[in-house]
């Protein structure tokens, strides 16, 4: 239809009538967006319709067996032309559909998105990102130089320079996060209908980009240093008291900014991003969800092995002592479902029979020259041996009345059940969980990794100092008036002897839809 449209094939003075491609649709729907023919089949997730139109536009430039090279125009592609929603443009974007960024894949046109975000790397991002993490390196190194210095010597640190040296690293990278905020809403003006649009992108583009992550980061830390230098003429203790709000801070604002510089450190290299994105993936998907159902069952375990331990009131019994208090008992079971820790049950001995025994041991020997000695040392031991009148056990566990020992029965019981449910069977299914997700994240992370990759690429393109450099961020080569990137393929040959997919030019296509004639890509 497209082909159709803009040729007219056998229609007389069909230059008259011929469709415009590079009209642009009125905004309609959720979009928004004014897009051309070949834009809005990209917004769609049109793959048929966005191959045919790039080879209506492709010519060949040589064929050699099964290898045939082409010179695709970068027209309404490459996101350094004016006008905004170019195809680059598009894919970056929070809304977009799933079916569209499949094209960024090898299977779309041998790749050639991808290739073309890959160029733009190469000639100017990959420079901007590198000093971009370098100072955040220097950030970071910086911040946690100083929260060490004054967590060692509260009294000696320097409360002026270095929060000083802090809040100016923390402006410079706030203001190139303004500016490329600005410089992505100034360019969506004219391809946005409303404001609304622009702004409903916008947090979901500062998102994709964990811009948030970093601000917060920054302004935790920042306000660290401001409180250190609203009191850099107090008096300041050797503990440090006063400064926790200071220590706050600076841990959380490192947090955040440590974890984004991770996460963008990684994302030039295939193998460490994906890995990145697969372990983030997990960490906000099944992490939560297991941790929840743990706590659940952890928590009702604490609860029902409190109530049945035999002892209430100001009783207690020495079984296992954290279970006469219900503070100690929850904190008690916390250890057990999460640091993976056991907990002794105690067989008292009776207090007499445990006393007789340490005195029975501390008889001095027949040689013994200090008779008085030995007998204030046992008189020590036996003092120490006094058990404490809360902390007063029963003698022999038959002691107990019937109905406690079947409490603590009932007791051992829950805790046998406990080990088994929590700490072995529990964990085994969430590490066979974590491994099926790991597994199948890992093999949709691939395009996942190719969008971060893409907008790290977009967003240098937003700050590149192309003035003052002089070098364009447009991708191929200035070819008859309009950039061209040629791409060499795999082709096959088609019945008549002709390459398919590159006879476009000098060929007659008169009836014949573009985009449903064999590609040499598909």
């Amino acid at each position: 239809m497209y082909s159709f449209l803009v040729t007219l094939p056998g229609v007389p003075h069909r230059l008259l009538k011929l469709a415009n491609p590079s009209v642009k649709t009125r905004p309609a729907g959720i979009h928004q967006l004014k897009l051309t023919a070949l834009q809005l089949a990209f917004w769609r997730g049109d793959a048929p319709m966005v191959r045919g139109i790039i080879e209506q536009r492709s010519r060949p430039q040589w064929s050699w067996g099964p290898l045939s090279s082409i010179m695709f125009s970068l027209h309404e592609i490459d996101s350094s032309y004016e006008g905004g929603n170019d195809i680059m443009e598009l894919m970056v974007m929070g809304d977009l559909s799933p079916m569209s960024r499949q094209m960024l894949l090898d299977d779309f046109v041998d790749g050639l998105f991808y290739e073309l975000y890959q160029q733009k790397w190469r000639r100017f991002a990959k420079v901007q990102h590198y000093v971009a993490r370098a100072g955040d390196a220097a950030y970071l190194a910086l911040l946690v130089h100083y929260t060490v210095a004054i967590k060692k010597d509260p009294v000696q640190v320097d409360r002026t320079m270095i929060p000083l040296l802090v809040l100016l690293f923390s402006a410079v990278m706030c203001a190139f996060e303004v500016a490329a905020t600005m410089q992505w809403v100034r360019g969506r003006r004219s391809s946005h209908s409303s404001w609304v649009a622009i702004g409903r992108r916008l947090v979901l583009w500062m998102g994709d980009l964990m811009m948030y992550r970093r601000l917060a980061g920054i302004c935790c830390s920042a306000t660290g240093c401001i409180l250190v230098l609203s009191r850099r003429d107090e008096t300041h203790q050797p503990d440090g008291a006063g400064d926790e709000a200071v220590w706050t801070c600076l841990g959380v604002g490192m947090l955040l900014h440590m974890s984004f510089f991770i996460h963008m450190i990684s994302v030039p290299f295939a193998r460490l991003g994906i890995f990145t994105l697969v372990v983030e993936r997990i960490l906000t998907s099944d992490v939560p969800t297991f941790l929840t159902f743990f706590s659940f069952y952890l928590f009702n375990f604490a609860c029902s092995m409190y109530a049945v331990y035999p002892r209430a009131g100001s009783a207690t019994l020495s079984y296992v002592a954290a279970f006469n208090d219900p503070i100690s008992a929850g904190k008690l079971m916390l250890e057990v479902g999460y640091l993976q820790s056991r907990f002794p049950i105690e067989y008292p001995m009776g207090e007499l029979q445990l006393k007789r025994e340490l005195v029975d041991a501390t008889e001095p020997p027949a040689d013994c020259e200090l008779p008085a000695a030995c007998e204030r040392l046992k008189r020590e031991l036996v003092d120490a041996t006094e058990p404490s009148p809360p902390l007063l056990p029963p003698p022999l566990l038959s002691e107990l009345g019937g109905a406690q020992q079947v409490n603590f029965w009932i007791f051992c019981a829950m805790y046998l059940m406990c080990l088994i449910l929590i700490t072995i069977l529990l964990l085994r299914l969430f590490m066979a969980m974590l491994s099926a997700t790991f597994n199948t994240t890992r093999q949709a992370a691939q395009l996942e990794w190719r969008l971060q990759f893409a907008r790290q690429v977009m967003k240098a393109e937003l700050m590149h100092p192309g003035m003052l450099t002089g070098r364009s961020t447009f991708c191929g080569q200035w070819i008859d008036g309009k950039y061209m990137y040629a791409k060499t393929v795999r082709t096959t040959l088609s019945p008549d002897g002709l390459r398919a997919g590159v006879d476009t030019v000098g060929v007659d296509t008169t009836g014949v839809d573009m985009a449903r004639r064999p590609l040499p890509w598909g």
